[in-house]
């Protein structure tokens, strides 16, 4: 976990400003700047039609009398998403695509669950709930 967010901390900044040098290079600076915005605004964009659709399965969810575990982690998913797309960067804005895909979020899911059911994150077989 340290080693994370080590990388996060130093390589992801590292990773972009490399990244935005080599985009320059190629594009110029106006499109590199261009599409920067355009990610931004696509963000945010985004998250106001993906989030209002995610609020109505949740709050349908509930009114079924099911826990929205799906619907939530979904709208974890767009919240992240917008946030990296409103962080300038090319991979960030890529991370934060990818978030958008409801079948990227769909398989991130099932590879995570997998993932804490494997490390015995969660316990299910304890039935003391208080």
């Amino acid at each position: 976990m340290k080693l994370i967010l080590i990388i996060a901390v130093f390589g992801l900044p590292t990773a972009e400003i490399i990244t935005f040098i080599e985009i320059g290079g190629i594009l110029g600076l106006g499109p590199t700047i261009g599409i920067i915005l355009l990610t931004a605004i696509i963000g945010a964009v985004q998250l106001k039609s993906q989030g209002s659709a995610t609020l109505y399965k949740v709050m349908e969810c509930l009114n079924q009398g099911r826990f929205p575990i799906d619907e939530a982690f979904d709208g974890c998913c767009l919240i992240l998403a917008s946030t990296l797309l409103l962080t300038p960067g090319f991979i960030t804005d890529f991370v934060g695509l990818l978030l958008f895909a409801p079948l990227f979020r769909v398989n991130l899911r099932r590879l995570l669950a997998r993932y804490i059911f494997a490390t015995n994150h969660i316990n299910i077989n304890n039935s003391n709930i208080y």
